[in-house]
């Protein structure tokens, strides 16, 4: 019920040898946790604060381990790109002693190749990161297909020819519409009523005649 039991204990020692400069770190690490009890701390708090730390290595819920890695770190362009090498050999106990080896691993060995470049300017490193995309990775591909750096919504200044022109069409074609309406709604308007020119019942001439 709990990652840490009462009154126990671990303890570590863990020491570095090597030579450092600005173009170069190499270095030989050992660590060594004892048989006292399980080094428990998480990979949520963070990395391990050993020298023979490795990215992707653990040592949570061991005891009585000896770890020893080489590390070789190059730096090149004024220290932005960094390579580094590193091996390590991780001794842990043997796999049936759950109370020095938690999750039952074995001894292993691990092997880390890293690369990264560090940009001096955010804005100005990822210009440079897209245009060795553009150029160097991707020459033969459109990206001018995609460019939509004109925006002509809201600006018939900047609006492509195409569009003006299907604008224009739609536009004279509504005028003309529209004239064409006012037209036959004019001419309905001067068109003369016919009179009732239907001569009166003989009836009722009669009847005048009389009087």
């Amino acid at each position: 019920k709990t990652y840490i039991t009462k009154n126990s204990q671990s303890n570590t020692i863990s020491a570095q040898i090597g030579i450092k400069n600005k173009k170069f770190n190499i270095s030989i690490n050992y660590t060594h946790i004892t048989g006292d009890g399980r080094y428990l701390v998480p990979r949520e708090w963070g990395k391990d604060p050993f020298y023979t730390f490795m990215p992707r290595e653990r040592n949570d819920g061991f005891g009585n381990i000896h770890a020893i890695t080489t590390k070789f770190i190059f730096n090149f362009l004024k220290g932005n790109l960094k390579t580094g090498l590193a091996y390590g050999y991780f001794l842990l106990p043997d796999v049936k002693d759950y109370r020095l080896n938690k999750y039952g691993m074995p001894s292993y060995h691990q092997a880390n190749i890293d690369i990264s470049y560090s940009f001096n300017k955010f804005l100005k490193g990822l210009t440079e990161a897209v245009d060795f995309v553009k150029t160097d990775l991707m020459p033969d591909f459109d990206f001018d297909a995609f460019n939509h750096d004109t925006p002509y919504e809201g600006d018939e200044n900047s609006q492509p020819a195409e569009v003006k022109a299907v604008e224009e069409e739609t536009t004279a074609s509504e005028v003309v519409a529209e004239e064409k309406k006012e037209e036959e709604t004019h001419a309905v308007a001067e068109t003369p009523v016919a009179e009732n020119t239907t001569p009166a019942d003989n009836g009722s001439h009669e009847e005048v005649d009389k009087w």
